[in-house]
C-alpha cells in the first residue's frame, strides 16, 4: 500500500471516529471505536516513519512502469542464465535496463 493510499485510510479512520464523537446513535451502533482508534495508532506510527528507497518505480496509476517490469525480468533472464556464477550487481543492473530499453525501442517500430 502507498503512503497516499495509507494517508487517505487514516483520514477515513479518522473521519469516522470523528462521527462517533459528534453525537447521533451510541458507538456501539456504528464502529469499533477501539479497533478503530489501534488501526490509527498503527498508521500514524508506520507513516512517521523514515520513507526507504521505492521497492519499484510505479507509474501514475500505481502499477510498476513497463520499463521496470521488463529490466527485471531480464534480469531474472540473466541471473539464471548465470548457473551460479556471481555477477557483479551493477554491471546486472545495467545490462537489464539496457536490454530492457532495447525492448521499449523495438515496441514503437
Amino acid at each position: 500500500m502507498t503512503r497516499a493510499l495509507l494517508q487517505q485510510a487514516l483520514e477515513a479512520l479518522e473521519t469516522c471516529v470523528t462521527i462517533k464523537h459528534g453525537g447521533g446513535l451510541g458507538p456501539e451502533q456504528l464502529f469499533n471505536v477501539p479497533v478503530i482508534e489501534s488501526a490509527c495508532k498503527a498508521i500514524r506510527a508506520h507513516l512517521a516513519q523514515p520513507q526507504g528507497a521505492p521497492v519499484a518505480y510505479m507509474a501514475e496509476d500505481g502499477r510498476v512502469a513497463l520499463r521496470d517490469y521488463f529490466a527485471a525480468r531480464a534480469m531474472a533472464a540473466y541471473l539464471i542464465a548465470d548457473q551460479g556464477n556471481t555477477p557483479e550487481p551493477e554491471q546486472t543492473a545495467n545490462d537489464a535496463y539496457f536490454m530492457a530499453d532495447a525492448m521499449l525501442k523495438a515496441r514503437t517500430e
